[in-house]
């Protein structure tokens, strides 16, 4: 067994942070260059400066102290980032003007500064293990031909529920992006054929109300469309496994081309497109008997059973 710490680089991923944080809305995906370019270079940062002090000093506008006025300095990483938000956040009168120089709508702006906050909360960026910086692996590191590869969001589970929850699913999209970006480098060479399990799929695509949710499973459906569109040419599947369809996102659900059906309760049963012989047959049936669905087969399902596991574990009785 290796143990590969994954974590992600602030210099190396800036770019792409307003791709890789499924719940900035899509305006703010737009924005994110214009703050970040301000923020990350010499010239952005003092012309901001200038133009906040003649701002301020010019005929009928506010007054800002020199105790007051925001020091902003280079960021080179996601925390430092953050520090100079906080600047802006120290006065309203100051963010609104900065908003009016970066020509990023107001309530984009606060859509930003929120989720820059919570990916520096999450502390998936920029980690370092025994005082030595570490940095995101290479995708050859940890797929190889024979071998099974285990992403372990157990240690996320630490933090606020929602930061764990954001952090595994920004790590599970980032994962699959850069094994699909992977195969996509590697198209005139040989590649180990790959398939991508995501356990308790109803965790990561939900079906729950609420606006940031909705645009989350959107963009999310949009990443798994591309996967599955430019992945199946080049040996990469991918599997979603669920006891509970129905709290799947119906637009994920038909995303999968196939589905294999176990046991499963009747309602449960009907959330994916079974018809009703055979809703009844899933929802009565014994253990390994299942229904697979798909356009490949003839009348589109298909009774099996399978054989015995030939791996298991036994509960202690201790």
């Amino acid at each position: 067994m290796r143990v590969i710490p994954y974590v992600l680089n602030f210099d190396k991923l800036k770019d792409k942070i307003a791709d890789l944080y499924p719940y900035f809305t899509a305006r703010a995906r737009e924005s994110f260059p214009n703050l970040l370019r301000i923020f990350t270079t010499e010239e952005g940062i003092d012309c901001l400066t200038v133009f906040l002090s003649e701002h301020f000093q010019s005929k009928g506008r506010y007054k800002v102290s020199l105790e007051e006025h925001p020091s902003f300095k280079l960021a080179r990483n996601l925390e430092e980032l953050v520090d100079n938000l906080d600047e802006l956040e120290r006065l309203e009168k100051v963010k609104n003007a900065f908003a009016s120089y970066a020509k990023i709508h107001p309530d984009t702006l606060k859509n930003l500064i929120r989720g820059l906050y919570n990916l520096n909360q999450m502390g998936i960026f920029d980690v370092s293990i025994g005082g030595e910086a570490r940095e995101e692996p290479e995708v050859e590191a940890f797929i190889r031909e024979n071998s099974l590869t285990v992403l372990d969001l157990r240690p996320l589970s630490m933090r606020e529920e929602q930061l764990a929850k954001g952090a595994k699913r920004i790590l599970t999209l980032r994962l699959l992006n850069r094994i699909l970006g992977w195969k996509m480098e590697k198209e005139f060479e040989r590649t180990p054929p790959t398939i991508v399990l995501v356990d308790e799929a109803h965790r990561f695509f939900p079906r729950i109300a609420g606006k940031e949710e909705e645009d989350y499973v959107e963009y999310v459906s949009g990443a798994l469309e591309r996967l599955a569109r430019l992945g199946r040419v080049r040996r990469l599947g991918l599997i979603l496994s669920t006891h509970s369809p129905k709290d799947v996102h119906s637009t994920v659900l038909n995303l999968c081309n196939n589905k294999v059906v176990f046991r499963l309760e009747h309602s449960q049963a009907e959330e994916l497109g079974l018809p009703k012989e055979l809703r009844d047959f899933i929802s009565k049936a014994g253990d390994r008997v299942g229904v697979a669905t798909s356009h490949a087969l003839r009348l589109h399902y298909a009774t099996f059973k399978t054989p015995p596991p030939v791996l298991g574990h036994l509960k202690s009785r201790g």
